[in-house]
């Protein structure tokens, strides 16, 4: 398969006239953008791009960039050679080929956004394989090379990353990063994916300094503006904020001795999260593993009320982790 056949593929987007998984107007503007790259009108193209950028997640403009790049670029760059490697060794559970090759796109990349990209994506590697200090590195590696490119979402993407991971071992520095982000996305009036994920990092923070009362004022207010998504059957960006937003108020109910309330939070993640899988356009073993891990939180829950169901998420879980070539997870005792 070719690298544009293989991008196409990777954002399951169809070309003339075939379906499409994203919105109208996206698709649109992709077909404007080649009508204008192909004519030789590049101001009009650089415009349609702009735009297109503007209407869509993180997620979305990620690809939509490595699209551009095959498209402008019909020999593949070191850069995206070396991301193309990266998926593939993460294919067949290669997880040293993997991380070698995502070293050398962060290596090979003179763009620092990116660069910042390569490096957040061997950090989510290393977490996912439980190497936290290695991931910690990583993510604060794509922190600094984000700082050196002009996209203010990359430099919020990389810090709610490093943030995530300094939750645990240093709370105060995790809020510094999360106050930074916030003030990065001030600018940033169209990410509202971005701004809920940072809010709800917030309220994570709070849990965990024990400002209980705090996180919940913080989950409540977010809550007036993510609720509208939840029936929304394309955005996977949406349900991955509505997934975290479920998993924090799980961690504030356990806090307060409701495991009434933990169950119903943690089955509401493993829903959410399960669409996330569900889509074709998002590739690669993170979110298996994150339905995964979802499973397995639900079951610990569902056990300690004796449920029957318990058995049958962990099952669940156990089987996502095979599939993508990992070991199960530990039941609760």
């Amino acid at each position: 398969m070719n690298h544009l056949a293989l991008v196409w593929n990777r954002t399951a987007l169809k070309l003339r006239g075939k379906t499409l998984l994203w919105r109208d107007r996206q698709a649109r503007l992709i077909d404007g953008w080649m009508k204008a790259h192909n004519a030789g009108d590049e101001e009009r193209a650089e415009k349609l791009w702009v735009k297109l950028n503007a209407v869509s997640s993180e997620e979305e403009r990620s690809q939509y960039q490595e699209l551009r790049d095959l498209l402008l670029n019909p020999e593949p760059s070191p850069w995206l050679a070396a991301m193309g490697q990266a998926h593939e060794c993460e294919a067949r559970f290669d997880w040293d080929g993997a991380k070698a090759a995502y070293e050398r796109a962060a290596f090979a990349e003179p763009n620092a956004g990116l660069e910042s990209g390569a490096w957040r994506d061997l950090s989510a590697l290393h977490s996912m394989l439980d190497e936290d200090d290695l991931a910690l590195e990583c993510a604060a590696r794509a922190t600094e090379a984000a700082r050196r490119c002009d996209s203010l979402s990359v430099l919020a993407m990389a810090l709610g990353a490093e943030a995530s991971l300094l939750l645990a071992s240093n709370p105060a520095l995790a809020r510094e990063k999360i106050a930074e982000e916030l003030a990065v996305l001030e600018d940033e009036s169209l990410h509202d994916i971005l701004r809920m994920r940072a809010l709800i990092l917030r309220a994570r923070c709070a849990v965990q300094e024990n400002d209980l009362d705090g996180a919940g004022r913080e989950l409540d207010l977010v809550w007036t503006q993510i609720k509208k998504w939840r029936n929304e059957p394309f955005f996977a960006g949406r349900h991955g904020v509505l997934a975290a937003y479920w998993a924090t108020r799980s961690g504030l109910s356990e806090k307060r001795g409701d495991w009434r309330r933990v169950q119903k939070a943690r089955l509401e993640v493993v829903e959410h999260c399960r669409f996330v899988a569900s889509v074709p356009q998002i590739e690669g073993p993170f979110k298996h593993n994150n339905l995964a891990l979802a499973l397995h939180r639900a079951g610990e829950a569902l056990q300690r009320n004796n449920s029957a169901r318990a058995a049958e998420l962990f099952a669940q879980s156990r089987e996502l982790r095979a599939f993508i070539g990992l070991g199960p997870l530990k039941e609760a005792s």
